[in-house]
C-alpha cells in the first residue's frame, strides 16, 4: 500500500512538474506579450505626436497661404486702381492735347487773318506811295510851267499855294504811309510771334502725345503684371487645396490608427481575461495543459495573421494614398473661376480648422485610452508577477511533496 501511495504520489508530483513549466511558459509567453503591447503602444504614441505636428505644421502653412493671398489680392485690386488713375489721366491728357490742337488750329487761321490784312495794307500803301508820286511829278510840272510860261503873280501865287498844299498833302501821305509801314513790321512781329507760339504748342502736343503713349504702353505693363499676379494667386489657391486634401488624407490615417488601437485594445482586454482563466485554471489536469499549449500555438498563428493583415493594411494605404494624390491632380486640374475658389477656399480652411480641432480632441481621447492601456498593462504585469510568485510556491510545494515521497521510499524499503 506504501508503495503504491508512493508511485501516486510520484505520478502527481510529476503532473505538477509538468504543469508548473507548462504555467512558466505561458507566464513567459504572456509577459512577451505584454511587453509587444507596450511597445506598441508607444509606437502608436509616437505615430499620433507625429500626426499633431506635422497637422499643426499644415494649419501654418494653410494660414501662411490665406495670407500671401490676401496680399495678393490686395496688391492686384492697387494695381488695377493705379490702371484706372493712369486711365483717366490718359483721358486728361488726350482732352488736353485736343483742346491745344484746336487753339493751334484758331491760332493758324487768326496768323492767316494777320497776313491777309498785312498784304491789304502793303498794297494800299504801294498804291499811296504812286499816288504820291503822281502828285509829286504833276508839282513839278506846274513848277516847270509857271517858269516857262511867266504868268502871272497872282497865277504863280495860286500855283505856290496849291503846289504847297499839295506838298503839304504828299507829307501827310508819307506820313501815312509810314505809319502804315510802322504798322505792318507791327503786325509781321506779331505774326512771327503767333507762328512761334503755335510751333511752340506743336512741340508740346507733340510731347504731350508722346507721353500719352508712353503711360499707354505703362497701363499695358500693369495690366500683364495684374495678370501675371492673378495667375500666381491661382496657383497658390490650388496648392493650399492641395494641401487640405493631404491634410483629410493625415486625418483618415490618424482615424484608421485610431480604429486600430481599439483593435488592439479589445485584444489586450481578451488577453488580459484569458490570463484570468489560466490563473482559474491552474489546478486543472495535464489534458488542460496539452489544450492550453493547442490554444498557445493558436494564438502565435493568430499573431501572425493579424501582423499579416497589418502589413497588407500599411500595403493598402500606401495604394489609396497614390491614388489620393492622382485625384488631388484631377481636382487641380479641373479647378475655375478664382473667386469661386477663393471662397471655397475659405470655407474649406474653416472646416479644416473645425477638423483639426476635432482631431487634437480624438488624439486627446486617444493619449486617455492609451494612458489606460498602460495602466491595464500595468495591472496584468501585476498579475503575471503574481502568478509566477503562485508558480514558486507550487514549485516548492512539489519539491516538499517529492522530498515526502523519498521520506515514504526509503521508510519503504
Amino acid at each position: 500500500s506504501l508503495e503504491e501511495e508512493t508511485t501516486s504520489q510520484e505520478e502527481e508530483a510529476t503532473s505538477l512538474e509538468e504543469e508548473t513549466t507548462s504555467l512558466e511558459e505561458e507566464t513567459t509567453s504572456k509577459e512577451e506579450e505584454t511587453t509587444s503591447l507596450e511597445e506598441e503602444t508607444t509606437s502608436q504614441e509616437e505615430e499620433a505626436t507625429s500626426l499633431e505636428e506635422e497637422t499643426t505644421s499644415l494649419e501654418e502653412e494653410t494660414t501662411s497661404l490665406e495670407e500671401e493671398t490676401t496680399s495678393q489680392e490686395e496688391e492686384t485690386t492697387s494695381k488695377e486702381e493705379e490702371t484706372t488713375s493712369l486711365e483717366e489721366e490718359i483721358t486728361s491728357l488726350v482732352e488736353e492735347a485736343t483742346s491745344l490742337e484746336e487753339e493751334t488750329t484758331s491760332q493758324e487761321e487768326e496768323t492767316t487773318s494777320k497776313e491777309e490784312e498785312t498784304t491789304s495794307l502793303e498794297e494800299e500803301t504801294t498804291s499811296q506811295e504812286e499816288e504820291t508820286t503822281s502828285k509829286e511829278e504833276e508839282t513839278t510840272s506846274q513848277e516847270e510851267e509857271t517858269t516857262r510860261g511867266g504868268d502871272s503873280l497872282e497865277e504863280m501865287t495860286s500855283l505856290e499855294e496849291e503846289t504847297t498844299s499839295q506838298e503839304e498833302e504828299t507829307t501827310s501821305l508819307e506820313e501815312e504811309t509810314t505809319s502804315l509801314e510802322e504798322e505792318t513790321t507791327s503786325k509781321e512781329e506779331e505774326t512771327t510771334s503767333l507762328e512761334e507760339e503755335t510751333t511752340s504748342l506743336v512741340e508740346e502736343t507733340t510731347s504731350l502725345e508722346e507721353e500719352t503713349t508712353s503711360q499707354e504702353e505703362e497701363a499695358t505693363s500693369l495690366e500683364e503684371e495684374t495678370t501675371s499676379l492673378e495667375e500666381e494667386t491661382t496657383s497658390k489657391e490650388e496648392e493650399t487645396t492641395s494641401q487640405e486634401e493631404e491634410t483629410t488624407s493625415l486625418v483618415e490615417e490618424a482615424t484608421s490608427l485610431e480604429e486600430e488601437t481599439t483593435s488592439q485594445e479589445e485584444e489586450t482586454t481578451s488577453k488580459e481575461e484569458e490570463t484570468t482563466s489560466l490563473e482559474e485554471e491552474t489546478t486543472s489536469q495535464e489534458e488542460e495543459t496539452t489544450s492550453k499549449e493547442e490554444e498557445t500555438t493558436s494564438q502565435e498563428e493568430e499573431t501572425t495573421k493579424e501582423t499579416t493583415s497589418l502589413e497588407e493594411e500599411e500595403i493598402s494605404l500606401v495604394e489609396e494614398t497614390t491614388s489620393l494624390v492622382e485625384e488631388t491632380t484631377s481636382l487641380v486640374e479641373e479647378t475655375t473661376s478664382m473667386e469661386e475658389e477663393e471662397i471655397s477656399l475659405v470655407e474649406e480652411t474653416t472646416s479644416l480648422v473645425e477638423e483639426t480641432t476635432s482631431m487634437e480632441e480624438e488624439m486627446k481621447s486617444l493619449e486617455e485610452e492609451t494612458t489606460s492601456l498602460e495602466e491595464e498593462t500595468t495591472s496584468l504585469v501585476e498579475e503575471t508577477t503574481s502568478l509566477v510568485e503562485e508558480t514558486t510556491s507550487m514549485e516548492e510545494e512539489t519539491t516538499s511533496l517529492e522530498e515526502e515521497t523519498t521520506s515514504q521510499e526509503e521508510e519503504a524499503t
